[in-house]
């Protein structure tokens, strides 16, 4: 199986994938989302738009509630740190 991995916009807001992948992403730019994809076929399958749209509203909902309580967030970054890391950085010490 070949599988072929795309952004559909690059790499980031700076890239240009068309420059460097012209025919690629002349194709990527006409694909139809995964995402429209699949919603078409749960339809096709009898799930109502409107129970799509309740999702879709309570994920956006979800999220921009994730969104606002991360700008007041504050963490410590020691925190994260665990043996894992300090094996990293000092790995004689704990080879």
């Amino acid at each position: 199986m070949d599988l072929v991995g795309y952004r559909k916009m690059g790499h980031n807001e700076l890239d240009q994938p068309s420059f460097t992948q012209p025919l690629m992403y002349a194709i990527v730019k006409n694909m139809n989302p995964v995402r429209n994809l699949y919603r078409q076929q749960l339809v096709d399958q009898g799930i109502p738009e409107e129970t799509l749209a309740q999702i879709d509203t309570q994920t956006i909902s979800e999220l921009e509630e994730a969104y606002q309580k991360s700008k007041n967030l504050e963490f410590d970054a020691e925190d994260w740190a665990d043996v894992k890391w300090e094996e990293i950085k000092d790995p004689e010490r704990y080879g």
